[in-house]
């Protein structure tokens, strides 16, 4: 499965053709998978590309990465139209919050370590970002860390990439033939034996037509990636109830449980002081299973994220994020919806199709989840609510019936932001509305939903940060051009600057100041030091000298505003420069006022 976005708009000419790679890169995939034998596949695939996909690719080469473009894993920009010329190239296009997009990496793995790029093959990841803090270099870095990426990856932060090849989901694969020619184009996961076996064909042929460079590119390299990783690998969440402690090893698809005492067939309490730990649900592979059913490890899991204990500890609810289901591991015999009955240690899926969607029903099973990643269970409601990541809504699970209900997001407001994290406390329920960069409270019986206002001096906020809500520039410049009588005078200047309604001056101390820059020939005579209180206006007396010929062409005063602004839920740190450009000419005041206009007022 993968996730569909509108792309922005690109070459009419360049989608037009890349729709018909996809038309028939999907005739193809269908083709192979009503083929058995692998001979028999491989002939498909090569009558494909000398027949359909390589004769029609006069007019489908494509443009060269962008020269801006930031990369990772590499020590310069690479060129399709140098380093990559006559390499066979996989193009991955991922957004690095995208689940799907980290099911394809074990396979982009795999395939790269059969066809290393001294066979001809190089695999680039290219990043198009789906919200506006994943377009930072620095935070797609930490996720090639993360997530052990070796190949090289580019910032598409501006789309250009994703545009020129008519990119709408993630993730999507697309393979170029040497000479940066895209031959199949692939989306959503589960393409890896499509992919080895057509990577195959594709070296033979090349080979044959000597179009196929097989030397090395040493300006890929790997940087440094995180090291001193212990027994755990990216714990994705935690819960602790009556000194058991329930672990979401996301790193190694594993549930994780503290225990000192040895494995019973029955479940016993956990004594934390005896310091062992041991695996109880899945294989620390992958898995691909919809249903479950097995006992503890062995059972393959996919992609937990996070775990809770239901009332009575019999049951550990698992937010299996990688098939888009919650789950269960019954920790004693238990007698479940429709009287089914699970014996102690399986784990098995209770809550959702496996189809990615928003979709609430009475019958759990036909509910429809969007990558699940927070839980927490309610006594009071007797509820199992869950953060519906992909969907941006919190939903809920009743214990006794099974019915899927939404609470707050999605199409209900307020409207969420990828929720990842839950916590329940008496009648609230608390959301980490993770990319609005909010922590919300939600009233059980309500419904009301208040936001956590939580401060901090904006002195201590770094001035790299920007606003959840309109992302502003850091700095703007106003210009303005005023002409003045050639005997000179007086100048009276009014900066003003206006604030959004909702909007306040930061008054804990942060350093907001106006700085004035005057050329040497006017002089001030107003004071221009500052002031104890800081005011969103500046007022300025210039005295401007007679022409003299040295002020024939102008002058400029520039008067910068350094100012840290507070909404209710984050301060940002502002510069904006306002610019008066001084000319002779005829006179026409001796007292020119100068506004910002709110035309040009920068957003806050």
């Amino acid at each position: 499965m993968g996730h569909t976005v509108s792309r922005n708009l690109g070459s009419i000419k360049k989608s037009v053709n890349m729709a018909m790679v996809l038309e028939n890169s999907m005739s193809l995939s269908e083709s192979l998978q009503h083929t058995k034998d692998i001979a028999s596949k491989k002939k498909l695939i090569h009558n494909y590309l000398t027949k359909t996909a390589l004769p029609n690719s006069s007019n489908l080469k494509i443009s060269d990465f962008l020269p801006e473009q930031e990369w990772m894993n590499t020590t310069e920009p690479l060129s399709l139209n140098s380093h990559l010329k006559n390499k066979i190239v996989i193009m991955d296009f991922f957004t690095y919050c995208c689940i799907n997009c980290m099911h394809i990496l074990p396979d982009l793995k795999e395939i790269e370590e059969k066809f290393p790029v001294e066979k001809g093959l190089v695999v680039v990841g290219v990043h198009y970002a789906k919200f506006t803090n994943e377009k930072l270099s620095s935070n797609i870095e930490a996720a090639v860390h993360r997530y052990e990426i070796n190949h090289p990856v580019v910032n598409d932060e501006s789309g250009h990439m994703w545009n020129e090849l008519d990119v709408n989901c993630w993730p999507t694969l697309v393979v170029l033939a040497p000479g940066s020619i895209p031959v199949l184009h692939l989306q959503g996961e589960g393409n890896k034996e499509l992919l080895l076996i057509f990577i195959e064909v594709l070296i033979e042929l090349m080979e044959q037509n000597n179009k196929l460079s097989k030397l090395p590119i040493p300006e890929i390299k790997v940087t440094s990636s995180l090291i001193g990783l212990g027994p755990l690998k990216y714990p994705g969440k935690v819960n602790t109830q009556h000194n058991i402690l329930a672990i979401s090893d996301t790193g190694y698809h594993r549930i994780i449980i503290a225990d000192l005492q040895v494995m019973c067939s029955e479940w016993k309490p956990i004594d934390l002081a005896a310091k062992q730990v041991r695996t109880v649900a899945g294989t620390t592979q992958q898995g691909q299973d919809y249903s479950g059913g097995h006992v503890g490890t062995a059972q393959a899991i996919s992609s937990p994220w996070d775990v809770c204990f239901g009332e009575d500890q019999d049951v550990l609810f698992i937010a299996m994020a990688g098939t888009h289901q919650i789950w269960g591991l019954f920790l004693k015999d238990k007698e479940w919806w429709k009287k089914k009955v699970y014996k102690s240690g399986t784990v098995v899926a209770l809550v959702g199709s496996g189809r990615e969607e928003n979709k609430n029903n009475d019958y759990p099973q036909s509910a429809g989840l969007a990558q699940p990643s927070g839980l927490v269970y309610s006594p009071k409601h007797g509820c199992l609510y869950f953060a519906d990541s992909e969907s941006s809504a919190v939903r809920s699970v009743n214990l006794a019936s099974g019915k899927v209900s939404g609470v707050v997001g999605g199409a209900l407001d307020p409207r969420l932001n990828e929720p990842g994290g839950l916590f329940s406390s008496g009648d609230y329920l608390y959301v980490a509305d993770t990319n609005n960069h909010l922590i919300r409270k939600v009233n059980l019986d309500t419904l009301a939903v208040d936001i956590i206002n939580i401060k901090l001096p904006a002195s201590s906020i770094p001035t790299t940060l920007s606003s959840p809500l309109s992302h502003p520039k850091p700095q703007d410049t106003i210009s303005r051009s005023f002409t003045v009588p050639p005997t000179g005078g007086v100048l009276d200047l009014t900066l003003r600057l206006s604030l959004p309604p909702t909007a306040k001056i930061s008054t804990d101390g942060a350093p907001s100041k106006w700085t004035v820059d005057l050329p040497d020939a006017i002089e001030c005579l107003s004071n221009v030091k500052e002031e104890k209180e800081f005011r969103c206006e500046k007022s300025l007396r210039l005295k401007v000298p007679p022409c003299d010929g040295a002020l024939d062409k102008g002058v400029t005063v520039k008067t910068a505003c350094k100012v840290y602004v507070c909404t209710e839920t984050a301060c940002i740190p502002k510069l904006v420069t306002f610019c008066v450009e001084l000319k002779y000419g005829e006179e026409k005041s001796d007292r020119m006022p100068f506004e910002r206009q709110r035309r040009k007022r920068v957003s806050l």
